[in-house]
């Protein structure tokens, strides 16, 4: 009598791992998605307080030069929120 385990035996168990394997990377480009749009607001909104905060003190263009110079997002110029209002 032999002992071990099948060709199809670990066929199965290569399939599930395979599955548990997709969808944990699934579920990590998902965390890591939510993480970059959390941040992406947390910029925009910083940057809505401050320019809100400094056309009411002066009218005037906001700077935003404490600001990371880097941000990869989209930056909304001052004119833009001064043509929009």
């Amino acid at each position: 009598m032999e002992t071990g385990r099948t060709f199809v035996e670990m066929l199965g168990v290569l399939a599930v791992v395979g599955v548990l394997t997709i969808g944990g990377i699934a579920g990590y480009r998902h965390a890591v998605d939510r993480i970059e749009a959390n941040e992406l607001l947390a910029e925009v909104r910083n940057r809505a307080v401050l320019c809100s905060a400094e056309l009411q003190a002066s009218a005037q263009p906001c700077g935003l030069s404490e600001f990371d110079p880097n941000w990869r997002g989209y930056v909304i110029t001052s004119n833009e929120l001064i043509n929009n209002r």
